[in-house]
């Protein structure tokens, strides 16, 4: 079996025992970051150069999304998650004082919104949904009090692109 990980961490993880740290394994799954949990494994599509899989649900708070026949990638090197726009849209609507920004091409929300008030939002990878973290929802100062949101619209793309914002919350 052809077997590869990733685990993103965080500046903002660096009281966690780890401290943080980012790694990659190859050809082995490391038990400490695992923390106990067995490993999810879905089937992937190589066809177009990349690992595409099955992502056919999400969520935002308690509301479940249907969405038959999406696919997915997990992308160490696109540094925001990617989804098509009425799961943009719906996502933004879950966030009080969001809104598209024209100046900036994406979705802005307060930078003084408490956590409490931010949904859960998970995206599906082969019949089980991983959360974002919280923290990973607001990507970066977009000025006047609002941050850009670490979540977008994947524009034209057939699929969505599950970045660094997704992945800093699953070691995949």
């Amino acid at each position: 079996m052809e077997l590869f990980t990733a685990y993103l961490g965080s500046y903002k993880d660096k009281n966690d025992p780890d401290h943080g740290a980012s790694f990659y394994t190859f050809g082995f799954l490391d038990e400490k970051a695992l923390g106990g949990q067995t490993p999810h494994y879905t089937p992937i599509d190589n066809s177009q150069g990349f690992w595409q899989f099955n992502s056919t649900t999400a969520s935002i708070g308690d509301r479940k999304v249907d969405r038959t026949a999406n696919t997915a990638i997990a992308d160490t090197g696109t540094t925001l998650a990617l989804v098509e726009d009425a799961l943009c849209d719906a996502i933004y609507q879950a966030i009080p004082g969001a809104k598209y920004d024209e100046t900036n091409q994406g979705y802005v929300f307060p930078n003084q919104t408490p956590v409490e008030q931010l949904p859960v939002v998970s995206f599906d990878v082969g019949g089980k949904e991983f959360a974002v973290q919280k923290e990973d929802l607001a990507f970066a100062d977009a000025g006047n009090g609002m941050v850009y949101g670490g979540i977008q619209s994947r524009g034209s793309l057939s699929f969505d692109i599950l970045g660094d914002t997704w992945l800093k919350g699953v070691y995949a």
